[in-house]
């Protein structure tokens, strides 16, 4: 009896161990973990087969692998992208591409997989402005007509097949160039790359820039709205309004001459635009400040522009819906050379709010009833 009862524990315990090595996986060759999403890669040293899983969840195997590089993670607008190389034992090297849609959107998920195999040359650009952040990579051979952009338009992953331009062997600088075949493969053509985007109500606006031909377009719900030259940078900073109201605030470098902050307003939802090319010139930064009533309305919104180092200030403000812009000259403080302290003091150089040009709001107070002619009543007794 008691030889059974041993045994059986022996049993029991061998299979406890092997449910519990089936459970654990192997450490794996390469993880990274970002914002509830984990990339995990394991290499089998024995058949050299490769697996990529998502969240557990294998989503490509590639054999015959002999290197796994490390993971680089980058986050996109409402994404994050996911690259590695991997070399095959033949030695031919390719990327891997994982974007994942942080709202949780799996119909968005996507893998790319073999680009720029075997060894192509490879250009890869990761593009950040306040309101647009995206990437693009490009694949190349010297023996090839064709270069292989890879890229993400409308939070979804795609490649397409364009034109190798000779710049592109060119041992110089080719940004412009680089530029202009991502502008080829994405459909923006002569608009260059997309570099913002905003919205208020209806109304939708994208920037895009051309580097070789120096223009700068703003498109207005898909159609050119305004055209810029001599530009060297160019995109939407920054939009708002909290639906109340739309002021679009670009930032435009020029190749020669001051920076610009162009702006669009949009008093209400079926107002026309407002528009003013040059305000604040010659600045390089900018602070914002909203205050708010308790129905969390916007009671007021102001900004000031400013080069550090100078007490020259561009205010911008809002109130009732109402654009208005100025002039000031701000404190020692934006002398300092600390960047905290310069923005806290443009800050505070915007001061307390303006006052509203809405007409006081007036009240009736009901007249309270006349006294009753009743007696008063017999005082009672409160014990203590």
């Amino acid at each position: 009896m008691a030889r059974a009862i041993i045994g059986a524990a022996v049993v029991l315990v061998s299979i406890m161990c092997l449910a519990a090595n089936t459970a654990e996986p192997r450490k794996p060759n390469g993880e990274s973990f970002y914002k509830g999403h984990r990339l995990t890669i394991f290499l089998d040293e024995a058949t050299r087969r490769a697996s990529i899983r998502l969240d557990g969840r294998e989503i490509l195997a590639k054999a015959d692998i002999a290197q796994i590089g490390q993971i680089t993670t980058a986050e996109l607008a409402t994404s994050v992208l996911f690259y590695l190389h991997i070399k095959t034992v033949a030695g031919c090297g390719s990327y891997v591409f994982v974007q994942i849609s942080l709202p949780a959107d799996a119909g968005k998920n996507a893998v790319l997989s073999d680009f720029g195999a075997c060894n192509d040359r490879l250009t890869l650009s990761l593009q950040r402005r306040p309101t647009w952040t995206t990437w693009y990579a490009i694949a190349y051979r010297d023996d090839r007509a064709t270069a292989r952009v890879a890229f993400s338009k409308d939070e979804r992953l795609s490649t397409r097949d364009v034109k190798a331009r000779p710049c592109l062997f060119a041992p110089t600088s080719k940004d412009e160039c680089h530029q202009a075949m991502i502008a080829e493969a994405i459909g923006s053509g002569n608009l260059g790359l997309p570099t913002g985007a905003g919205a208020f109500a209806d109304q939708k606006i994208v920037t895009f820039l051309n580097l070789s031909t120096g223009k700068a377009t703003l498109q207005l719900n898909g159609r050119v709205f305004r055209t810029f030259e001599n530009a060297k940078d160019f995109y939407l900073a920054n939009v708002n309004g909290d639906g109340q109201f739309g002021l679009f605030i670009f930032f435009l470098k020029q190749a020669t001459g001051c920076s610009m902050r162009p702006l669009i307003f949009f008093a209400g939802q079926a107002s026309q635009p407002e528009v003013i090319t040059d305000f604040a010139p010659c600045t390089d930064e900018m602070v914002r400040q909203t205050h708010k009533k308790k129905d969390n309305t916007i009671r007021s919104w102001s900004g000031i522009a400013f080069h550090p180092g100078e007490r020259l200030g561009y205010t911008v403000s809002v109130t009732d819906n109402k654009l208005s812009m100025g002039t000031t000259t701000l404190p020692a403080c934006i002398l300092d050379t600390d960047k905290a302290r310069i923005s806290r003091c443009a800050l505070d150089a915007l001061g307390a709010p303006p006052p509203s040009t809405q007409p006081p709001q007036i009240r009736e107070i009901p007249t309270p009833p006349p006294p009753s002619r009743a007696s008063p009543p017999t005082p009672g007794t409160l014990g203590i």
